[in-house]
């Protein structure tokens, strides 16, 4: 049975300082940062996962789900800073009713932004109240994805790397969502680590996602660079 200390030595277990904003190499130093709250919380034995659904007032990713999230802002000395302050601004999470835990390894947008997720536990009781940017607040079972059911996945490429883009496919209120990209990828690896099971899928076509390293797929995309062959002018699509 789930208990919060459990829940709290699983995530915590996952933390990476690797890349961490105050100790990244050149490569990554000079990308816009920001960064993603994964809310989680725990109630009658299941693990559930927080998600957004963009609404239409946003400028880009608009009606996308999504963690809480958005770019640095002066004032932010780090990750969690960010996480949290957009999290407050986007679904009414104060931050002092965050436990934050972690840090996972981060990936590069296609726009070339370095998005740190930040996973924190939140109480059962939470009761989001969105903002304009925000069009639905939602939880799932966390272990949702590692299932196969309603997933499927397209095959993207980008300089140098050729992998899996992940979708799910969920009813929420009577209202279909689907989870995809970096956000699905975070979950997947999130679900991983915890739950110490591999998915029913493949999550890349050239490595396994192991759940004693989960991160293994996303460590390695930062050491290929892809990003530094991108064409400006296509990064700003």
């Amino acid at each position: 049975m789930w208990t919060h200390e459990h829940l709290r030595s699983k995530v915590s277990n996952l933390n990476s300082t690797e890349f961490r904003w105050d100790n990244l190499h050149d490569s990554l130093r000079n990308l816009s940062k920001s960064a993603v709250l994964i809310p989680l919380t725990l109630k009658d034995d299941v693990i559930y996962i927080w998600l957004t659904k963009r609404s239409e007032d946003v400028k880009i990713y608009k009606n996308q789900v999504s963690f809480p999230g958005g770019k640095w802002e002066k004032g932010d000395r780090n990750a969690v800073d960010t996480a949290l302050r957009e999290a407050h601004e986007e679904i009414g999470l104060c931050p002092d009713r965050v436990e934050v835990v972690a840090e996972l390894i981060p990936k590069v947008s296609i726009h070339k932004i370095l998005v740190t997720p930040v996973v924190g536990i939140v109480c059962q009781d939470f009761q989001p109240k969105p903002n304009n940017e925000v069009a639905l607040a939602f939880k799932l079972p966390l272990e949702r994805f590692l299932l196969d059911d309603n997933h499927w996945a397209n095959v993207y490429t980008l300089p140098l790397v050729q992998d899996y883009v992940h979708f799910f496919q969920d009813v929420v209120d009577g209202e279909s969502v689907v989870t995809w990209g970096m956000t699905a990828h975070f979950a997947i690896e999130l679900a991983c680590g915890i739950f110490q099971k591999s998915p029913q899928f493949a999550v890349s076509l050239s490595l396994d996602m192991m759940p004693d390293d989960p991160m293994n797929i996303a460590r390695q995309g930062l050491y290929v660079k892809w990003w530094e062959h991108i064409d400006d002018e296509k990064s700003k699509l």
